[in-house]
């Protein structure tokens, strides 16, 4: 499916976070645990219990096209990208919720491709996706519990999104 127009197909990170946020609502309301899910930009710090996307390009790949262009010039269409996943609670309000989201998030994410696939991103192809590491935090202040996780993905365009126009 073609792409509306050059700066959609080239919004990588609205994309991914979309299409991850919309598979984790999905199996938070599948196994009814309540949680928020925010995009970078779509982001509110109060809620609790949240789970937080946010998507960075780290690599542009050797993998160009001269496709979709009207002139020769090539441009990149692979991508090395990391996935940062943040879940928090608050201890007081749903401390019982910590465990079951970091699980249900790593479980999501590590189905890859195969939970994010054409329907739910279909401009991008996710080519590898593999855990990086996680780390755990305190805030005090808030009495907050975070797991931050991280996902290294290799993303690519594809080959029926090109817009007739670009």
């Amino acid at each position: 499916m073609p792409a509306p127009n050059i700066e959609t197909l080239y919004d990588f990170e609205t994309q991914v976070e979309t299409a991850w946020k919309i598979a984790l609502e999905t199996k938070l309301r599948e196994i009814q645990l309540p949680a928020e899910v925010q995009t970078s930009r779509r982001r509110n710090i109060e809620d609790s219990p949240r789970i937080e996307l946010s998507m960075s390009i780290d690599t542009q790949l050797d993998q160009m096209t001269t496709k979709g262009q009207a002139n020769p010039t090539q441009v990149p269409v692979a991508f090395d990208c990391t996935l940062t996943v943040r879940v928090v609670t608050t201890r007081e309000a749903n401390d019982d919720f910590h465990g079951p989201l970091r699980g249900i998030t790593r479980y999501i994410l590590s189905g890859g491709n195969k939970v994010i696939d054409a329907t739910r991103l279909p401009y991008l192809q996710v080519l590898l996706m593999s855990f990086s590491g996680s780390q755990p935090e305190f805030n005090a202040e808030k009495l907050q519990d975070y797991t931050t996780m991280t996902y290294s993905m290799r993303i690519a365009v594809a080959s029926t999104a090109w817009p007739a126009t670009a």
